[in-house]
């Protein structure tokens, strides 16, 4: 079967599904959306270093793409100060009929409460058409895989999923200084809720415990979340994405503690740690080698450590996470309609746990 796909965004992330959408012979692209005016009316190969010969013209219209017959929008837009347009760019896609795989949020919409979630879901239904939000972390390294490791533990008392990644070449400054806070002095990084970047941490990251719960069909209490841990340059950087001034923020930690009911405050049952550096061997930070790493500890019978390195030639980030989505088209378009969580098969049960 050939799949009539639209993609929306050509950024970091985009840029590499398109080009894949492109080259794939299941694959057939039909439209696409952008936002530069500068690649509005290029052919789509154009954009991404291929032949400009697609006959696929950019467009940032939106009408224009809802028009379109197709099976699947790959959705890459950034998600970070952006959600009630992309809210409302989701919705009118769903309703017009096309099934959307986003990597930007919607991994786990219940996070943003139950008339979102709802809105998304009546969407759907309305269009007879699937909604699957995924990437690499969330949607998973940090919550399909650890699920599925526990399919050889008889007991699970404690996941931890930890990201450390050395960010030195990832050349997007607009995330890296701007949404994140890298090049912060410490004492100007402020949790304000209001804030893009704590609101794209507070409700981006956590997805991931959302996911593992559902996935492990156990109950999920609450997800507490603990103010940063930061690490100052120790000289002045420069990076990718800029220059890091000494004894401004260079290492960032978030940790996400998911509790069942039953958990007592301490002892949650799932942990996860976003870890990120602009130098190496700073203080009490995590280290990956220059790598992209995934660390997974499953605590348990038998008790499992897991370590993945990501590796790639220019982009250890954002081309994985565009294969997630790409992967993922022939189960979205295959599924009910609704909103979609990859399945397992296997995983531990808590109906298997000892007394």
């Amino acid at each position: 079967m050939k799949y009539k796909v639209i993609q929306w965004a050509t950024g970091s992330v985009g840029g590499w599904s398109l080009k894949e959408i492109i080259r794939h012979p299941d694959l057939e692209l039909v439209g696409l959306r952008v936002y530069n005016p500068d690649k509005v009316g290029k052919d789509a190969g154009e954009l991404v270093g291929l032949p400009p010969i697609t006959g696929v013209k950019a467009t940032d219209c939106n009408a224009d793409i809802l028009t379109l017959d197709a099976d699947v929008v790959i959705y890459c837009a950034m998600a970070f100060g952006q959600a009630q347009p992309m809210l409302e760019d989701v919705v009118a896609l769903l309703e017009s009929g096309k099934n959307v795989i986003i990597v930007s949020d919607y991994i786990a919409p219940q996070i943003h409460g139950p008339e979102l979630r709802k809105r998304l879901q009546d969407a759907a239904i309305k269009g007879g058409v699937t909604l699957h939000g995924t990437g690499i972390d969330p949607g998973f390294l940090c919550d399909r895989l650890p699920a599925t490791l526990t399919g050889l533990s008889t007991e699970v008392d404690h996941i931890r999923m930890r990201e450390v990644a050395d960010l030195r070449g990832h050349p997007n400054p607009s995330m890296i200084m701007d949404l994140l806070g890298f090049g912060l002095p410490l004492d100007k990084f402020v949790i304000d809720p209001s804030h893009p970047g704590i609101q794209y941490c507070a409700t981006i990251f956590p997805q991931a415990l959302y996911t593992l719960f559902d996935l492990l069909k156990v109950p999920l209490d609450r997800v507490d979340i603990a103010p940063p841990i930061l690490a100052a340059a120790t000289h002045d950087l420069k990076v990718a994405s800029g220059t890091i001034k000494r004894g401004t923020i260079a290492g960032i930690t978030w940790i996400f503690e998911g509790y069942r009911p039953e958990d007592k405050k301490g002892q949650p049952f799932a942990t996860h740690e976003w870890s990120w550096y602009l130098e190496s061997n700073l203080k009490g930070m995590p280290q990956a080698d220059g790598r992209y790493q995934i660390q997974l500890d499953i605590e348990g019978t038998p008790t499992l450590r897991t370590v993945i390195d990501i590796t790639h030639p220019e982009d250890p980030f954002f081309m994985p996470t565009a294969g997630a989505a790409i992967r993922a088209i022939p189960d979205v378009v295959a599924a009910p309609p609704g909103h979609l969580v990859a399945p397992v098969f296997g995983a531990w049960s808590p109906r298997m746990a000892r007394p």
